[in-house]
């Protein structure tokens, strides 16, 4: 999914970006919206700081064990930048 473009990407993206917000909202101990959120905003819209700002987020807070896949993901795109 991050590297093909297709039709009303960016608005599809938009839309993600918007659901996953009212989300964590709603639910802000699943941390793994937070993580869904940097994700989109490093692959998609390629918009680092807000990127950098949720992983560090989903980091202080994803406290247990089931995140530690998603931890190690967000260490590689630090590693990257």
């Amino acid at each position: 999914m991050t590297a093909i473009n297709f039709e009303n990407e960016i608005f599809i993206v938009d839309q993600c970006v918007n659901f996953n917000k009212e989300l964590i909202k709603n639910e802000p101990s699943k941390n793994q919206f937070l993580f869904i959120l940097g994700f989109l905003y490093y692959r998609k819209k390629i918009n680092l700081p807000e990127a950098f700002d949720y992983f560090e987020r989903f980091k202080n807070e994803a406290i247990d064990k089931k995140y530690d896949y998603l931890l190690k993901r967000v260490n590689t795109y630090y590693a990257v930048q």
